[in-house]
C-alpha cells in the first residue's frame, strides 16, 4: 500500500493533475460550513445598508463566518425585493382603481 501512495505522489509531482487532485484531497480536508445562530440587532425601520454593514463588520471581526454573512445579506436583499414588489402591487391597484372610476 505505501508503494501506491509513493507512486501517486510521484505522478503528482510529475504533473499528473488527477494524481495531484487525489493527493490534495487526501492531505487537505474540504472546508465545511458550520451552521451558527447569529443574534442580529435589527435596526428599526429596517435600514438595509446599515444592517448589511453590521453583518460585514461582524464577519470582519470573526464573529460570523463568510458563508453565514453571505446568507444573511442575501436574506436582506430578498426582503427588499419583496417589499418593493408589494409597493408596486399597491401602486398598480391604486392606478386600476383610479382608471375604473374614470371610465
Amino acid at each position: 500500500m505505501p508503494e501506491l501512495v509513493e507512486k501517486a505522489v510521484e505522478m503528482a509531482l510529475q504533473g499528473d493533475t488527477a494524481a495531484l487532485r487525489i493527493c490534495i484531497d487526501r492531505c487537505i480536508p474540504a472546508l465545511k460550513t458550520v451552521e451558527q445562530t447569529v443574534d442580529v440587532e435589527l435596526i428599526p425601520n429596517g435600514e438595509p445598508r446599515e444592517m448589511s454593514g453590521r453583518i460585514l463588520n461582524r464577519m470582519y471581526h470573526g464573529e460570523i463566518d463568510p458563508e453565514t454573512a453571505h446568507k444573511m445579506i442575501n436574506a436582506i436583499a430578498r426582503k427588499i425585493s419583496i417589499d418593493e414588489l408589494a409597493v408596486l402591487y399597491e401602486r398598480l391597484d391604486a392606478l386600476e382603481e383610479q382608471w375604473s372610476k374614470a371610465s
